[in-house]
């Protein structure tokens, strides 16, 4: 097995091992100013508020996400509000529909980061 396989292999199972560990949002948040919304690949966007991680999954493709730089989210039409449904994640092209809001440890954080 070559090692680029055998390497995305090993990402792919423990991103999953995570995903599997994670918790469902249960409320809304309200992201302020210092929140930070950064795209992890082309299927999540990962967002780092305060001291708590999220990762947000979608209902659908959000095409746009592999190429954009600006992302906002809202919820219920007020801007920078995350909910574990109804959220919307807007980029320059696209309006993305949120699928699931998990919470995540700052660990697997900065592994979805890293898959930009």
């Amino acid at each position: 097995m070559s090692l680029l396989r055998t390497v995305t292999l090993t990402c792919l199972l423990s991103l999953s091992a995570t995903a599997a560990s994670a918790a469902t949002l249960d409320s809304c948040v309200d992201l302020g100013d210092s929140s930070q919304i950064s795209r992890a690949g082309a299927q999540f966007v990962v967002v780092k508020h305060d001291s708590e991680f999220y990762r947000v999954g979608f209902r659908q493709t959000c095409s746009d996400l592999t190429t954009t730089n600006k992302m906002e989210i809202s919820s219920e039409q007020q801007a920078n509000r995350l909910c574990p449904s109804g959220s919307v994640v807007k980029t320059a092209r696209d309006t993305c529909d949120v699928g699931k809001v998990d919470k995540i440890d700052e660990a697997a954080y900065d592994r979805y980061r890293r898959q930009r």
